[in-house]
């Protein structure tokens, strides 16, 4: 997806993978690699990771 060792974190933070990333987050289609970490239980009104 990127790496800041080899490039400025903002093209990293704004490249394709990372903006659809987000966008499928944001849209309640968490990829399956996110699932152990977000759609648990809401810590804030603003993101569904899991609670510790």
């Amino acid at each position: 997806m990127g790496n800041v060792f080899d490039e400025p974190f903002a093209d990293v933070w704004n490249n394709d993978k990372y903006r659809e990333l987000r966008r499928r987050i944001a849209g309640d289609d968490i990829p399956h690699y996110c699932r152990g970490c977000y759609g648990m239980k809401p810590v804030a009104a603003s993101t569904n990771r899991r609670t510790q």
